[in-house]
């Protein structure tokens, strides 16, 4: 998959913790192999490490990351 319009965790506009980082970048490297079959577990550590940021920014790595929300950007 195109991976070149989602953000990195360098390009986020707050600080990302190196738990983070590591989680998405694994998650993009697996939707660039086009991987699905271990997708999900991508998708939970994503999920699990953006605990480790305030409640706000949590719910913005959720939404776009773990939601799918990068694709309702990528529509606008």
């Amino acid at each position: 998959m195109d991976i070149s319009g989602i953000l990195r965790p360098e390009q986020l506009p707050f600080d990302v913790p190196p738990d983070l980082e590591l989680a998405i970048n694994e998650l993009l490297a697996a939707w660039e192999r086009d991987e699905s079959l271990n997708l999900d577990c991508y998708l939970d550590e994503v999920q699990a490490a953006a605990r480790s940021v305030n409640e706000e920014n949590d719910a913005w790595v959720r939404q776009y990351y773990v939601q799918y929300g990068w694709r309702r950007d990528k529509a606008d």
